[in-house]
């Protein structure tokens, strides 16, 4: 028989009413130090709320208060049943373009979260290629800007390029990443994004890796500094790219998924803000 995701579902979940305030949601992702909720509509779930959301909302959510989680959410969520097997779960992330799987029981409600990057630690080279380099998955473009752009002005390059990041740089080099789970702490602090420069916000650090390295390098390097995200260099040392995990869980080899895994004591689960894994 094989392995299933078993005691690698993510659980309890933490989820709200689809009819929920964005801001009472977003409160909520900060205190629990999330970076997603699952969205019910009575028992069920019917959506996701991540902090992507909030980056493509947050000008409109600004702007209106009362603002419902239902007009924001991301309403494509698969769910999948308790029993579902490793192999099943990599080929749902492969022909799908999500990053979670809601995990629910015989009556249709919420029993867990399993998500890519549970999959790309659990397996690791099992399902990348020995062949692949860092080179081969990262994004080559990295968004920059300085310390002395706004937050708001930040937020609206994420926004119109789709990135969960922006990496500022003043003129000695690179001093941190301004991430989604940045706007989501200004926006619940209640602070003015048009008045917060970056230099003034607690930025995720940079953590860099070699453009030759192997993707299990980078995944044992986002463990160790519990960052989502690496600047690449090149042999010259220049800045030629960034690593997401969602960029690593983007070439999973099915195929190479072993039957049988050793059942694991406790989930083999990333931090829970990890929830939100933006996309690229």
């Amino acid at each position: 028989m094989r392995s299933t995701i078993g005691r690698r579902t993510l659980s309890p979940v933490v989820t709200v009413d689809a009819e929920s305030s964005v801001l009472d949601s977003l409160a909520l992702m900060s205190a629990k130090k999330i970076g997603s909720l699952v969205v019910l509509s009575g028992e069920k779930p019917v959506g996701l709320l991540t902090e992507r959301d909030v980056v493509f909302a947050a000008n409109w959510m600004l702007g209106q208060p009362g603002l419902t989680v239902r007009q924001v959410m991301n309403k494509e969520v698969v769910t999948a049943a308790q029993g579902i097997t490793l192999v099943e779960a990599c080929e749902i992330f492969r022909d799908h373009p999500v990053r979670h799987l809601v995990i629910v029981d015989r009556q249709g409600r919420v029993a867990g979260l399993f998500t890519q990057t549970t999959l790309v630690q659990a397996l690791d080279r099992r399902v990348l290629p020995e062949e692949l380099a860092v080179v081969d998955l990262m994004s080559r473009k990295v968004w920059q800007t300085s310390p002395e752009t706004t937050a708001r002005y930040a937020l609206s390059l994420m926004a119109r390029h789709a990135v969960s990041g922006i990496l500022v740089a003043d003129k000695q080099g690179p001093v941190g990443f301004f991430t989604e789970k940045n706007v989501v702490q200004l926006v619940t602090s209640g602070q003015d994004l048009g008045m917060s420069h970056l230099g003034e916000v607690s930025l995720s650090p940079v953590v860099e890796i070699a453009d030759s390295a192997h993707p299990v390098q980078a995944i044992s390097l986002m463990k160790k500094k519990s960052v989502r995200r690496l600047l690449v260099r090149d042999s010259l040392n220049k800045i030629v790219g960034v690593l997401t995990k969602t960029d690593l869980s983007r070439n999973l080899d099915c195929a190479r998924v072993p039957e049988h895994l050793p059942a694991l004591s406790v989930p083999a689960a990333e931090p829970a803000s990890e929830f939100y894994q933006a996309q690229g």
